[in-house]
């Protein structure tokens, strides 16, 4: 076997997951707060910023593509995630 094929089997065999509780699920929760959604904004914001800038040379729907309904989609979405942990969060602690 390759050296990948020995990694991959051993990274799926760490990411079996005999039982899962609540506590694992909160944590996980926290997570993706703390440490994923602050990663997925920092990405959000450079791509938006990058079709921002390009969207000055365009014309058409890819201006409108690139200025209104890409960053609209991507910004709202997060938010929507976002909102949607803490909430789950909230509910998690009571």
């Amino acid at each position: 076997m390759s050296k990948w094929t020995n990694f991959r089997d051993e990274l799926l065999a760490t990411l079996k997951f005999d039982e899962v509780d609540d506590k694992m699920k909160e944590n996980f929760t926290i997570w993706l707060l703390d440490i994923a959604m602050p990663l997925a904004e920092t990405s959000a914001d450079s791509f938006i910023s990058q079709i921002k800038e390009q969207a000055i040379k365009e014309t058409g729907w890819t201006k409108l593509r690139d200025l209104v309904v890409l960053p609209f989609i991507i910004t709202i979405g997060l938010w929507v995630i976002k909102q949607t942990l803490i909430k789950t969060t909230k509910s998690c602690m009571r």
